[in-house]
């Protein structure tokens, strides 16, 4: 899954005991066999639905080059202390930019983006775990989360998960 973030993992089990556990892998979705047809068509509908939707790009035009970045690459984006610039830290490499968060996040799927603090942005499909005051990546570095944004992040996590 490290290299290949758009890998879409759907787990099916009779076990529910064990959807704590299947986090740890980022599943797309969660399936229990004794909803199987209830929820597999569903499940792969939404798979295919993103898939093809995997074409997004932030476009970072600078001076001398415009690079752009798959949103599915982005782990998060964070404004950085006391400078102009947002900090895009992807898989295997970082960004700058010098626009603003509201600016840069403008165009992204709000079911996917979500802010966690005044100052951070995170992608939604590369939460590890979340805590009561942090989120853990899948690059193992923990984020705040400030209070007001807390409930909205578990929300539409468990949304992202179940859906």
């Amino acid at each position: 899954y490290d290299l290949h973030p758009e890998t879409l993992i759907i787990f099916v089990t009779n076990f529910e005991k064990y959807v704590f556990y299947s986090l740890r892998f980022n599943p797309f979705r969660y399936l229990r066999k004794t909803n199987l047809n209830d929820e597999l068509e569903e499940a792969l509908t939404s798979a295919v639905k993103n898939l093809l939707s995997s074409d997004k790009y932030i476009t970072l035009i600078n001076r001398n080059d415009c690079t752009q970045i798959s949103v599915h690459r982005v782990i998060y984006i964070e404004k950085e202390k006391a400078t102009t610039y947002i900090k895009i830290l992807c898989i295997n490499e970082e960004y700058r930019d010098r626009r603003g968060i509201k600016e840069l996040i403008a165009d992204l799927d709000p079911s996917l983006f979500i802010r966690i603090n005044v100052g951070t942005v995170i992608n939604i499909k590369h939460i590890h775990s979340i805590r009561e005051d942090h989120v853990v990546m899948s690059n193992k570095e923990c984020l705040p989360i400030a209070k007001k944004y807390y409930t909205e992040l578990k929300t539409k996590y468990i949304k992202f998960m179940i859906i």
